[in-house]
């Protein structure tokens, strides 16, 4: 059942010789994905009150775009909360450097 679980955590490349987790797949798809994520396990483990970018497909869309564009090297947030709108980010440019403020 282990073995059962990971492998339906991985995607297969076309050649099918390495596997990579899904969250490390750059898509909107993938985004949204890990965005939920975070908002079901910040929900198990503490109540916020505060807006995410979960509650809107199209700011989620527009994050992804955003951070996906060739020029864009660092991004800066401010209000880091769950890190919803990070993992839309960093899943749209992995090679982006992240800085978050939170108070």
């Amino acid at each position: 059942m282990l073995r059962l679980l990971l492998a339906s955590s991985l995607v297969w490349t076309s050649a099918g010789a390495e596997a990579t987790p899904w969250w490390q797949v750059s898509s909107k798809d993938n985004a949204k994905s890990l965005a939920l994520w975070f908002d079901r396990e910040s929900r198990r483990y503490f109540v916020y009150r505060e807006g995410h970018i979960t509650s809107s497909q199209k700011a989620l869309e527009m994050y992804f775009e955003i951070a996906r564009a060739p020029n864009v090297k660092t991004i800066c947030e401010v209000g880091f909360n769950a890190g919803h709108s990070a993992a839309i980010w960093l899943n749209a440019n992995p090679s982006a450097h992240l800085v978050s403020f939170d108070l």
